[in-house]
């Protein structure tokens, strides 16, 4: 039987009219490795849709992987991140044009939630073939945060035994290095679950 992986990238959002989780989400859609095959999601940069779409597509879709990429316009490597936290707060609209103040994601969770992907290996390995990587542990406040944050969450709250986690994507990196940075990924989830 053919497990999924669900891999989920951001639209356009505030002055990024182009948004390269997106482009390497799709374009890795239906990818098969082994017995796994990737299902991609474009989710909405918006703090109520995105953890709503995400959590109804991992009842329906019922993943054995989920990975969440993101934009991080200003860095320069490859980040995957260390956790979500439960606070929401930027002077960037999201897509509903809502502006999240000091605001908690959840009053009845924990403060923070640790990804649950094998972060030190996936950092090893894309680093032995020469991808600039580095471990992030501040994955923001905004939209990619919450939906992180929220994953998580909710994976723990239904008892589900789904590895999760996220990884921001720069500009300053080219599509194809993206693209096989995350294939690469992708390789090591299977290697580590299969």
């Amino acid at each position: 039987m053919t497990k999924k992986i669900l891999l989920t990238g951001f639209g356009p959002f505030a002055k990024n009219q182009e948004n390269i989780s997106e482009r390497i989400a799709l374009e890795l859609d239906k990818l098969s490795i082994d017995e796994y095959q990737v299902q991609s999601l474009i989710l909405p940069v918006t703090y109520f849709g995105a953890p709503k779409l995400m959590q109804e597509t991992i009842i329906n879709l019922n993943p054995s992987i989920v990975v969440s990429l993101g934009l991080a316009a200003e860095r320069k490597a490859i980040n995957p991140e260390l956790l979500g936290i439960n606070f929401r707060h930027s002077n960037t609209a999201d897509n509903d044009d809502y502006i999240a103040q000091f605001e908690t994601i959840s009053k009845d969770s924990k403060e923070a939630y640790y990804s649950t992907l094998p972060i030190k290996e996936i950092i090893s390995k894309l680093k032995s073939k020469g991808y600039p990587i580095e471990l992030s542990t501040d994955a923001g406040s905004y939209v990619c945060n919450t939906v992180l944050y929220s994953t998580l969450s909710f994976i723990e709250e239904k008892k589900l035994q789904i590895p999760c986690g996220f990884i921001h994507l720069p500009n300053q990196l080219n599509d194809q290095i993206c693209f096989d940075a995350i294939k690469e990924v992708l390789n090591v989830l299977v290697k580590e679950y299969r």
